[in-house]
């Protein structure tokens, strides 16, 4: 073990033990600057999952773990990666991390056949379902307790398959939708989104041509939301292209899981590109 994990470990268990019977870190520690510094200097590691999702594919993922209490999945657009374009999920990950909201688990699917449309809209529900499943069953590890909240953030394609999985597990507390589609099969979204009983977070750009009329209709049929929020971004294509744009979508995980009320709004936000 590397002396730096090692003291990372002392430190969180000392202060665990010492303070709080749950044993969640962000309760011991109250002064957010406190636990900023102890991030920057401890360092929380991350750690890779291969998880088999059926005979058509599997999962990649890395997790980053954090004593929140809280877990948040990232699924990726259509052929997209865990990292996603210059590192943005990388990014976005370890700052969530940092300022400890709450875990990060960030995953991309693995082709292992030529023919994947033939059950596109089966297999990136059933990639997210699995790293649900994984995230549960490690979460004393990944986040410091057994029953964590479960936070759904997923892009496009990645959107369309968080709205449809969401009402399988209690745990998914909040859904944040950026840019959805309805690649994961539009009649599979209206029998799922009316049986939503989370907060549901939704923000598109102007300039999305992709997703259009999308975000309306998931309105429309999540009746059983407990809150909605629509958020448009001006000058926003569906990639969220340019510097401003990176910031604005690194906020709108902020939004999502920490409520930041100043979004869309791209100060404070992290420079993804």
């Amino acid at each position: 073990m590397r002396e730096d994990e090692a003291i990372r470990r002392r430190v969180l268990s000392s202060t665990i033990n010492r303070n709080r019977p749950d044993g969640t870190l962000n309760q011991v520690i109250k002064n957010q600057a406190i636990k900023n510094i102890l991030s920057t200097l401890l360092g929380y590691p991350t750690y890779d999952r291969r998880l088999a999702v059926s005979d058509r594919s599997c999962v990649l993922a890395t997790v980053n773990p954090a004593p929140t209490g809280k877990i948040v999945i990232s699924s990726p657009g259509f052929k997209g990666s865990r990292d996603g374009y210059q590192n943005k999920y990388r990014k976005v990950a370890r700052w969530i991390q940092q300022l400890h909201i709450a875990a990060f688990i960030r995953y991309e699917i693995v082709w292992l056949t030529d023919n994947m449309m033939d059950s596109y809209e089966n297999e990136i529900c059933q990639a997210l379902r699995v790293v649900i499943d994984y995230a549960l069953a490690e979460a004393a590890e990944i986040c410091q307790t057994s029953d964590p909240e479960i936070y759904l953030a997923g892009f496009s394609a990645g959107a369309s398959a968080s709205a449809v999985v969401s009402p399988e597990y209690n745990q998914v507390k909040k859904l944040l939708l950026i840019a959805p589609t309805i690649d994961a099969g539009r009649e599979k979204l209206q029998q799922a989104l009316p049986t939503y009983q989370g907060d549901l977070y939704i923000t598109v750009g102007d300039l999305d041509y992709i997703s259009e009329m999308t975000p309306e209709m998931m309105i429309q049929l999540s009746t059983s939301a407990q809150k909605i929020r629509l958020v448009e971004v001006e000058n926003c294509d569906h990639q969220w292209t340019g510097k401003t744009n990176g910031r604005i979508l690194s906020k709108s995980f902020i939004w999502a899981f920490n409520n930041d009320e100043t979004y869309p709004c791209p100060e404070g936000g992290v420079e993804l590109y």
